[in-house]
């Protein structure tokens, strides 16, 4: 029986509830006639492992190739923005639960409405210290977009303008998501 994956590969469940992205840690002997796969995995409860066989999995690229600018700018966003966070430079812990999700921490969003607006009143705060410090930021914005320049809008922000584009996008997310009745 010959493996499709291979060990590192990324991977993800074809249905719920293997729906989650996971590694291929180990190539397993064949169980009743299938390839059979160990995965690592992370969710709420921690990083765990379990096997699988592979004809539930199927390859996982958290970051497709993307023609749509829009998109490649999205994900431009997000990585840094998760690296950020990852480094410790998002330290607010209300932000947790969005910004979980957002990494990939857990496989889907599990912010409750209560939480949702606890997170967008934070952002609406915090905005408004760096408003306050920056208050001419917004008066000259390019009329030209750069699609290289993902921070384009934020550069009067000086080395502030990664935060402060990290709270205008999870207070607008999490309002748009809110307004449209998805949370709990």
């Amino acid at each position: 029986m010959k493996h499709k994956f291979k060990v590192g590969d990324s991977v993800i469940g074809i249905k719920p509830p293997d729906d989650i992205p996971a590694k291929v840690v180990e190539l397993l002997p064949p169980r009743g006639g299938l390839a059979v796969v160990k995965i690592e995995f992370t969710d709420a409860k921690g990083t765990m492992t379990t096997s699988i066989h592979e004809n539930r999995l199927r390859h996982y690229d958290s970051h497709p190739a993307v023609e749509s600018s829009c998109f490649r700018r999205q994900d431009i966003f997000r990585d840094k923005m998760v690296e950020d966070y990852k480094a410790g430079k998002i330290s607010n812990p209300v932000y947790k639960p969005y910004l979980d999700w957002k990494s990939g921490i857990v496989p889907r969003p599990t912010v409750t409405e209560s939480e949702a607006r606890s997170i967008i009143n934070e952002a609406s705060r915090e905005l408004e210290t760096y408003f306050d410090r920056y208050p001419d930021a917004f008066k000259q914005l390019d009329t030209h977009t750069d699609d290289d320049d993902v921070w384009q809008n934020f550069k009067e922000f000086g080395e502030d303008k990664y935060i402060v584009s990290y709270l205008y996008n999870i207070e607008s997310e999490l309002t748009t998501i809110l307004l449209g009745g998805f949370l709990r």
